[in-house]
């Protein structure tokens, strides 16, 4: 209960089947497929953005940050960080 309260998604007792392990983690990857905050949607997917509805038609770097951002909430990036994420495999 811990760790729900402080922001896990979901917790597995052990012994745990390894089926179930699987199915929820990817009922938790098809959770994350969409992002949203306020009126702005990000299909992590399709790799497109929306604002109330309307595709936004954004280019890859301006997907990558707000990707980025979205999924990284409550923390500093500084610019090395940015661009070591956004262009370095």
């Amino acid at each position: 209960m811990k760790a729900l309260g402080t922001g896990a998604d979901d917790y597995v007792r052990k012994p745990f089947d390894p089926r179930i392990l699987i199915a929820r983690t990817k009922k938790l990857a098809d959770y994350r497929e969409i992002i949203t905050c306020k009126d702005i949607s990000v299909n992590l997917k399709k790799a497109r953005i929306y604002k109330s509805g309307t595709d936004l038609n954004a280019t890859n770097i301006e997907f990558q940050l707000l990707r980025l951002f979205l999924t990284n909430k409550n923390r500093i990036f500084d610019r090395e960080l940015v661009v070591r994420d956004l262009f370095l495999p």
